[in-house]
């Protein structure tokens, strides 16, 4: 229980970050979310690329049990998702828990779980890159098959 209540403290603590999105996405390139079952890496964030390393931010999604798991770029992620039966774009986290540990930089991951937090649907951005976008259609971030 301590656990959740601070994953959700700490989300919700993450809503003083700012969001430096600037992308709109449009009805044509919508997609259903369940193309997205498997691995992925976080290659764009808040409309800034990510070079894939160590520390890059994934996340793995399973379609069977709306389970999330993953890691920001230093704790691991872990939680449900949900989604919605009339539009299947849509997808939310609403409880992710994470580790807690300290790590020199821990900006990246903060504005991660920030956007996560956000994420409202998802939309096809490339051939295998999708956007996760918020309620008002703003790119959040981009991920790429792991």
């Amino acid at each position: 229980m301590k656990k959740i209540l601070f994953a959700t403290l700490f989300v919700a603590s993450l809503g003083i970050v700012g969001c430096g999105c600037a992308k709109k996405t449009t009805k044509n390139n919508t997609v259903n979310v369940t193309e997205l079952n498997g691995a992925w890496n976080v290659v764009e964030l808040n409309g800034k690329n990510i070079s894939v390393s160590d520390n890059t931010p994934y996340l793995e999604l399973n379609f069977s049990n709306n389970r999330l798991q993953g890691k920001g770029s230093c704790n691991r992620t872990n939680g449900n998702f949900e989604l919605s039966d009339s539009d299947p774009s849509a997808i939310r986290f609403p409880a992710v828990m994470t580790t807690r540990m300290a790590c020199p930089e821990m900006q990246l991951e903060a504005e991660y779980l920030k956007a996560l937090n956000e994420v409202q649907s998802v939309i096809k951005v490339d051939k295998n890159k999708y956007g996760f976008v918020d309620k008002n259609g703003n790119v959040l971030f981009v991920v790429s098959p792991r």
